[in-house]
């Protein structure tokens, strides 16, 4: 009867090892599952706080400062790359040519070329 109760004690032994290490990796579990949490609820917080930072300026006032004047005239030929009205009125061409027409499609029906046919 002696040597049952070595097996036994010897089998308690072990389980007990093993259910410390079982233990331990459930505790570390739930360690990394929390701080995982934690860091996900974070991350939602400051993108929250990101997103309420770049709208705050949609609610205030608008604001202005004078820089300076520019003319209308000025800033046309500026934005198109051609000098000033006055300057470009004495080369100007008087041609009176209108730009082409196209032909209506009631007049006949297109080829695939798109020749009246």
């Amino acid at each position: 009867m002696a040597t049952a109760t070595i097996g036994v004690r010897e089998r308690m032994a072990a389980a007990s090892r093993r259910i410390a290490r079982v233990k331990l990796v459930d505790r570390a579990a739930t360690g990394i599952i929390t701080s995982g949490g934690i860091f996900i609820i974070l991350s939602v917080l400051f993108i929250f706080v990101f997103i309420f930072a770049e709208a705050a300026p949609l609610f205030r006032g608008a604001k202005g400062e004078k820089r300076g004047t520019l003319s209308l005239a000025a800033a046309g030929a500026a934005a198109h790359g051609t000098p000033s009205r006055s300057a470009s009125t004495s080369t100007r061409s008087t041609s009176t040519r209108s730009p082409p027409t196209r032909a209506s499609s009631s007049s006949g029906s297109r080829t695939a070329r798109g020749t009246v046919s």
